[in-house]
């Protein structure tokens, strides 16, 4: 619209100086009413008819004109649309000192402390952007002291009807809650052991596609449903690793795939308080026999209180429950399960606390030296200088039926980030 109307606003700026240098125009003689010449002006002022609208225009011109950049970012045709497109870039860096009573025991998760002395838990690159109007890209590159590793690699639409969202690629399963989140977002040092058992050290992530459905209804709810390549080492559950002496079982048809399905619900209660559910059911063959088969249920809960007139306090607390059947070729059964829960506090802008509490439990038909069971304690205080670093000093109390005294474990971990900061799971 202000280029148009910058057309009269050249007229009225011309025609005041234009009627002082002609004569005013007369009447043609077939014109019954002449019309009156216009008033001459003085030179460089404008009649209060041409004033007004020269104002009028001037206010529309400041209206839609956009905000003018800071004199130190100079002006450059499409930069905005260049960076919207440049990818946010970020380093993590998670190290670990600790120490056991029990040397020979240490923690089973791949990204935990390996018993006493120094780890590197996990150093990792993200890259992550929007590849068009349509489509976001993620990337998650680990590096450890062995080589380079893709942990997560996929598109996310961005703008499908019906509140519809499809997530493809390389990927950690959204299984319950704790299996998505990567080590530098977990409440405590080690993995919990429940997610060790029935996902393995490094978590269920395998090539897949996801369809998510986010409900009308006055509550959160989201239906979520998967499909997973079933084999590789991060499958355990499924066709992971093929047992010594069988033969490794092909993937001919889709019914050799893993599939997910999720409800998600979320809702508030009054100001303070909110409340996370879902429920969780994987299903998919494993290498025992031709036939043989997985499936895996959970639970999951998350409660949040927050005061409305608190900055930085909060509470929490996180709990699940997991149970597998695992089929064997001679038609029986090895059922594994187990839980943990944690509640924790943001008691000032630096300072957390947390405690854990979790327990597994396993039939050992594959494996008849594994553990029957085995619980364990811990505790937390984490110190975060800011949002980028963070010092975490953690004790165990771990309880295991073939020792007669508890293995006692002390951690010290600190992290960095460098670049980008994307958003915690909340």
């Amino acid at each position: 619209m202000f280029r148009f109307r910058a057309v009269p606003l050249f007229l009225v700026l011309c025609v005041p100086s234009f009627a002082i240098a002609q004569p005013a125009p007369t009447a043609e003689p077939s014109t019954p009413t002449p019309m009156p010449s216009p008033t001459p002006t003085p030179t460089g002022t404008l009649s209060p008819e041409d004033e007004k609208l020269l104002k009028e225009i001037e206010g529309e011109a400041r209206a839609t004109r956009p905000a003018s950049p800071p004199p130190t970012a100079p002006s450059v045709p499409g930069a905005g649309l260049s960076n919207l497109y440049n990818p946010a870039i970020a380093l993590n860096g998670l190290f670990a000192a600790a120490a056991f009573s029990e040397s020979e025991r240490p923690e089973p998760g791949a990204h935990d402390p390996q018993g006493t002395g120094f780890t590197l838990q996990n150093l990792e690159l993200t890259l992550s952007a929007n590849v068009d109007a349509y489509l976001r890209g993620d990337a998650h590159v680990i590096f450890t002291l062995e080589g380079v590793e893709v942990e997560e690699a996929y598109l996310t639409t961005l703008t499908l009807p019906g509140s519809l969202q499809v997530k493809a690629g390389q990927a950690f399963t959204p299984f319950g809650r704790q299996n998505k989140i990567h080590p530098h977002g977990w409440q405590f040092v080690d993995q919990n052991l429940v997610n060790v058992l029935l996902f393995g050290g490094d978590g269920l992530r395998n090539p897949g596609a996801s369809l998510s459905w986010l409900a009308p209804l006055p509550v959160y709810t989201e239906l979520l449903g998967a499909v997973v390549h079933s084999r590789g080492e991060t499958a355990v559950s499924f066709l992971g690793e093929t047992p010594e002496g069988v033969e490794e079982r092909p993937i001919d048809s889709a019914d050799d795939l893993v599939y997910l399905g999720k409800l998600s619900l979320s809702f508030p209660i009054g100001p303070s308080l909110t409340v996370l559910g879902g429920v969780s059911g994987l299903a998919g063959p494993n290498p025992t026999a031709a036939y043989a088969s997985t499936r895996i249920a959970g639970g999951d809960l998350y409660v949040k209180v927050k005061p409305a007139s608190a900055i930085y306090a909060f509470g929490f607390l996180q709990a699940e429950v997991m149970a597998r059947e695992y089929e064997l070729a001679d038609a029986d059964v090895q059922r594994d399960e187990g839980f943990y829960a944690m509640a924790g506090a943001r008691v000032s802008r630096r300072l957390e606390v947390a405690v854990r509490g979790e327990s597994v439990r396993s039939d050992r038909l594959l494996d008849p030296e594994a553990l029957p069971w085995r619980n364990r304690f811990a505790g937390q205080v984490t110190f975060r200088p800011s949002e980028f670093s963070k010092l975490r000093l953690q004790g165990n109390y771990d309880v295991l039926p073939q020792d007669a005294d508890p293995i006692l474990g002390g951690m010290l971990q600190w992290e960095f980030l460098i670049g980008a900061h994307g958003a915690h799971t909340f």
